[in-house]
């Protein structure tokens, strides 16, 4: 007698079936906001470490110890770390945008999904 009766659980779970689109949409945009945001991390340490690199020769480049041959070879490295480092921060904005944007997308798909089913639409 009690698998007859409607439940709660199964009304919830026919609602889910009934706009699985909309359920299944906002999972996905969680598991892009998830993968991005580490991507994200990684890529600002990276960008961390050519502004070290590039700190560190701007520093050689002030002292006296150095020959001036040395110094342009040190302004060479610091235009690659300079122009790695902004193919980095483009990386990275790109990906923090998108785990925004997929954050908040997931969030909206999850509470239209949550009210249809308190409404039992």
């Amino acid at each position: 007698m009690a698998t007859d009766q409607p439940s709660i659980e199964r009304e919830y779970l026919a609602v889910i079936r009934e706009h699985r689109y909309l359920a299944v949409s906002g999972v996905a945009a969680f598991a892009v906001s998830a993968a991005c945001a580490p991507m994200h991390g990684f890529l600002a340490t990276k960008c961390l470490g050519h502004q070290l690199v590039i700190s560190r020769y701007f520093g050689r480049l002030e002292g006296y110890r150095w020959p001036e041959r040395d110094k342009t070879l040190f302004r060479q490295v610091i235009q690659y770390q300079q122009k790695a480092q902004h193919k980095v921060l483009r990386w990275g904005t790109g990906l923090l945008l998108v785990a925004t944007l997929s954050l908040i997308v997931g969030a909206g798909l999850v509470g239209i999904c949550s009210s249809l089913i308190l409404f039992n639409h």
